[in-house]
């Protein structure tokens, strides 16, 4: 009885020592997620803007190379467009209803995908595969790729990122000068700030 008595004592300790380790490494990740989201700042870089915007030709990129045909619905929802961002290895299609937000990342706001504007894409951070879990892990000149059934493939470039309340929609603005930009959306792990992505078509 008293060998049974410390062999389950010994396991229980075990069991107690590995719940404690797994909890720190739970910890350790999310604390990794929330400093490399500090890292990211609460105020949009205009002039950053400013001279990137001035650093491109103005050849736009009219090509329809890659062209694929982009498939009507996914999951009972329109689909406006497909999306890949290599950085984070995320290839996923884009609903044009955001009451699709739990099954996919969707239009937010703005024209329709790869059109002059601003091009809104809202996403949950959830830990899903089609989902913005690491779009904070993205930086400046890292591309992104958005094909349509009209334009086909068009390419562009991340010229800025930052943080704002949930109340701070500047970020929606149209106002593009006449070129195509695409506007990401999600929210930090602890979902007091917006992580906002701006990147435009190069």
């Amino acid at each position: 009885m008293g060998k049974r008595f410390k062999k389950r004592n010994k396991i229980n300790k075990i069991l107690k020592f590995g719940t404690i380790l797994l909890f720190m490494f739970i910890l350790f990740n999310l604390l990794n997620i929330m400093l490399k989201e500090d890292n990211i700042k609460t105020e949009p870089d205009v002039i950053k803007k400013v001279k990137y915007e001035g650093n491109i030709t103005n050849n736009i990129n009219s090509e329809k190379e890659n062209k694929q045909v982009i498939p009507e619905e996914y999951e009972g929802y329109k689909v406006e467009a497909y999306l890949e961002i290599p950085a984070i290895n995320l290839q996923t299609f884009v609903l044009d209803d955001i009451n699709g937000l739990d099954i996919c990342v969707s239009k937010f706001w703005g024209v329709e995908a790869n059109e002059i504007g601003n091009f809104c894409i809202a996403g949950h951070n959830y830990q899903k595969p089609n989902m913005f879990n690491n779009v904070y892990k993205l930086e400046i000149g890292d591309y992104i790729y958005l094909t349509e059934n009209e334009n086909g493939k068009l390419k562009y470039k991340i010229y800025d990122m930052y943080k704002v309340k949930p109340q701070d929609t500047q970020s929606l603005s149209q106002k593009t000068d006449g070129k195509r930009e695409i506007t990401l959306i999600t929210c930090t792990a602890n979902a007091k700030y917006r992580i906002i992505v701006k990147a435009i078509e190069v």
